[in-house]
This record gives C-alpha cells, sequence and structure tokens, in this order.
C-alpha cells in the first residue's frame, strides 16, 4: 500500500511508501486542535498533520519516532475533506519517547494522522506508516475458507486480535495474541470436526473455537461473563490435540479461529475440517447414508426405496 501525505499546516506535500519515513516538527506555540473526541483534552502545542487515503483494506501501523525526549502524541481523524478532531478514530498517548498506532483502515478512505504535544514545546519527529499485505486466514475481514472435505491447510497466526477465542471454555481473558480465522460453510446439517493433527506443545496455536460471528469477543455461553463479552454464540472450544466436535447446520456459516496461549512461541499450525458423521448401514442397499454419502446405487430399471434402504 502507497498512501499520499498532505501537510495541512504549512507542510509540503510529500508522498509516502509503505516503511519509508517523513520528517516533521510541532512547534510552540500556536494549537489550532486542543481537544480531541478519543480522549485527550488540553493541547497546547501546533501540530502537526497528514492526510492519507487508504488503497487496500486491513491493518496499518504508525510509528512515531526521533522526538528527542519530547512527549509527542498520535491521533487518528477520518473525514473526506476536513481534518475534524471530533472524527478522531484511535489515539496513542503514552508518556513514552514515541508512539505506536495500529488501526484497520478500509480501501477508498481518507484519513488524518496529527502528531501534537501536551505541552506547548518545538519538536521534531519521525512518522512512519507501515502496511501489511493481509493473507486469508489473518483476519475476521479475510478469513481462510475451508474447501471441499476432508479439508486440511497449515495457517499462520493473523495480524490482529479479533477473537476472545478463549471463552469459548468458559475461561474470559483472552491470550491477546492475533488469531488465525478460518470460515466454513457445512455442506449439510451434521456432526464436523475440528483438530490440529500436528500440533506441538508450545509452539503456535494451541485454543480453538467455532463461533457463528467474527467479532470482537464470542459470547460464553453459561458463564457469569456472558452478558459482557457480545452477542456471537459459540459452537464449541478446545485446547491442543484434542479434537472438537460440533454439530452444525448446512448452508449457515461459522468462523473456526485460532489463538496462541500465553507465552507460547509463534508459529505454524496444521488445521483438519472433516465430517464425524460415520454412516450405519443397517443391511441398506441404497439411499443417502446421511453424511453426504450414498449407500449404493439401484441397477437400472429399478428404484430406491428411501425409507426402507432397498431398491425396487
Amino acid at each position: 500500500m502507497t498512501a499520499t501525505f498532505e501537510g495541512l499546516r504549512c507542510l509540503p506535500k510529500e508522498t509516502l511508501a509503505c516503511g519509508e519515513p517523513v520528517f516533521g516538527i510541532v512547534e510552540d506555540p500556536g494549537a489550532t486542535i486542543g481537544d480531541y473526541a478519543c480522549g485527550a483534552t488540553g493541547r497546547l502545542a501546533q501540530e502537526a498533520a497528514y492526510r492519507f487515503v487508504a488503497t487496500e483494506t486491513g491493518p496499518v501501523t504508525l510509528l512515531l519516532g526521533d522526538t528527542d525526549g519530547v512527549d509527542l502524541d498520535l491521533f487518528v481523524l477520518e473525514g473526506a475533506g476536513d481534518c475534524d478532531p471530533t472524527a478522531c478514530l484511535a489515539s496513542a498517548t503514552t508518556t513514552d519517547d514515541g508512539e505506536t498506532l495500529t488501526i484497520d483502515v478500509t480501501a477508498g478512505a481518507t484519513y488524518y494522522v496529527v502528531v501534537d504535544g501536551a505541552a506547548p514545546a518545538t519538536a521534531f519527529f519521525s512518522l512512519t506508516l507501515e502496511c501489511f499485505a493481509v493473507t486469508p486466514g489473518e483476519s475476521c475481514d479475510a478469513p481462510l475458507e475451508v474447501g471441499v472435505l476432508p479439508w486440511e491447510a497449515v495457517v499462520n497466526e493473523g495480524v490482529s486480535d479479533d477473537l476472545v477465542v478463549s471463552v469459548c471454555e468458559g475461561n474470559a481473558e483472552s491470550t491477546g495474541a492475533p488469531d488465525a480465522v478460518l470460515s466454513f460453510t457445512p455442506p449439510q446439517d451434521g456432526l464436523y470436526r475440528v483438530s490440529l493433527p500436528a500440533w506441538t506443545e508450545g509452539v503456535g496455536p494451541s485454543v480453538f473455537a467455532v463461533t457463528d460471528g467474527c467479532g470482537l469477543t464470542v459470547e460464553a455461553e453459561g458463564t457469569e461473563d456472558e452478558a459482557l463479552l457480545g452477542t456471537d454464540s459459540c459452537y464449541g472450544g478446545t485446547r491442543g490435540d484434542a479434537p472438537l466436535e460440533v454439530y452444525l447446520a448446512g448452508g449457515e456459516t461459522v468462523f473456526i479461529a485460532l489463538e496462541r496461549l500465553p507465552g507460547d512461541a509463534p508459529g505454524p499450525q496444521t488445521v483438519r475440517v472433516e465430517s464425524a458423521c460415520t454412516p450405519t448401514c443397517d443391511g441398506r442397499e441404497c439411499g443417502d447414508d446421511g453424511c453426504g454419502g450414498s449407500y449404493g446405487d439401484c441397477a437400472d430399471g429399478s428404484f430406491c426405496l428411501e425409507e426402507a434402504g432397498i431398491c425396487f
């Protein structure tokens, strides 16, 4: 992704390529913006603002550095033609020497990045836009689609922490690690199995869950945290090499999310999705086996009595 940064306050127009810093200055005095809707008020320095239009949808990270010890903050505003502090989307306002801020942007949308200071001061800074190419499976916005069963793939953890996977086990504490996210539309009603066949303790995603939504949280049904965790339903969750079997409705898309445990190292993980249904023939010679297959076909000139499972 590339973004065009245009100086809104006496700064020359510049084009910023991802990973290449621009350099600016916050001056004292002369604040144009004092208060921001996303939590910061009373800013006194003369801010520096930059505009960019996202060319892709996905997460981007802003890095503010080289501030020479002056406490500068980052703000991201949304708008097509105005640097409006009431349209503040996110901010980074720590007292650290520099700030890091990651936001999700939408292709074609206009954003303003404002560097400001709490106190009247003059300070130079560097500002870098880091853009990530989101591949399928790295976020709720771009899940990896499960194909024909049995299906198996190697996935890496994602770029954002979209789901609180562990609440499916009645534990409301998220690990905070990025999720790998799959989408699956069952071909028919039935029992399905999700597993991590190559799971290694301490490496890669270890917690996984099946939910009917892909938002910030999933509902921990039956726990004291149920009302606080969102509206998505959790079909089930498990850890490590224990497979998860869930009954799903045909044609209704669900999401499979994987997350690393605290202290585990990042790494790839093999995921397998398959039918957990076992046909029982019971002497049948034809008809639907209840698992997406057939007991057999009748010879030419005869037809199948489905209820009895015999050719007639």
